[in-house]
């Protein structure tokens, strides 16, 4: 009798213990599935989120572009040839070796006659001499175009800049460059030719048709 009773209770026990750890198991995988599933939903979100902000993240650069763009035409139109004249000596003295660059002071910090505060620019023109007046009538306009809108920019993109590729001439605001722009401004050979890089390929009619050979470029 004894046995029999000792018997019932072990399987009672045995049971109770499966019992248990089934119980156990099948409220871990619900755990782990709630998770996962928790973790998805989050992964899913943090995606959407991202592609968001992605998405209005270029459209923001698209239409500073664009407006750069209608105001860089607008500063050329007020522009005579006497002013791109000198202008083009002020902003970019020649270096002697068939470049102009940009004054020093245009990156360190320069308050112009008309208050405006002027820093963080880049420039460098090669072959010059060999620039018809329209291109410096474009590449003084640009200065200060790269220079107001680069300023206002400044938080969302780190740098802001207009160039033409062949021959290399180039203006660009990055205050925030641990290079300090220095290649441009002093560095760079007078052949430079930015025209295989990447910042020129992307702006060819073939790969960005809606862009305007005289608009500024900008990179985030």
């Amino acid at each position: 009798m004894n046995s029999l009773s000792r018997r019932f209770l072990i399987s009672v026990g045995l049971m109770s213990l499966v019992v248990t750890i089934l119980g156990s198991i099948g409220a871990f995988v619900v755990f782990q599935q709630e998770l996962t599933n928790r973790q998805i939903s989050y992964l899913s979100d943090y995606v959407r989120e991202r592609s968001s902000n992605i998405d209005k993240r270029f459209t923001n650069l698209s239409n500073l572009h664009k407006a750069a763009g209608v105001e860089l035409e607008r500063r050329m139109n007020h522009l005579s040839d006497a002013d791109v004249e000198r202008l083009t000596d002020d902003y970019f003295p020649a270096k002697g070796d068939g470049t102009r660059r940009s004054r020093d002071d245009l990156f360190d910090g320069h308050l112009t006659a008309s208050g405006r505060w002027v820093y963080g620019i880049g420039g460098f023109l090669s072959q010059a001499d060999t620039a018809s007046i329209a291109d410096r009538r474009a590449l003084t306009a640009a200065l200060s175009v790269v220079s107001d809108f680069g300023q206002a920019a400044r938080s969302e993109y780190d740098n802001f800049y207009f160039f033409q590729a062949k021959p290399t001439r180039l203006v660009m605001f990055g205050p925030d460059r641990p290079d300090r722009l220095m290649f441009y401004r002093h560095e760079a050979p007078a052949s430079l030719d930015v025209s295989k890089e990447e910042m020129a390929q992307i702006t060819l009619p073939r790969n960005d048709p809606p862009a305007s050979p005289a608009a500024p470029t900008c990179s985030a």
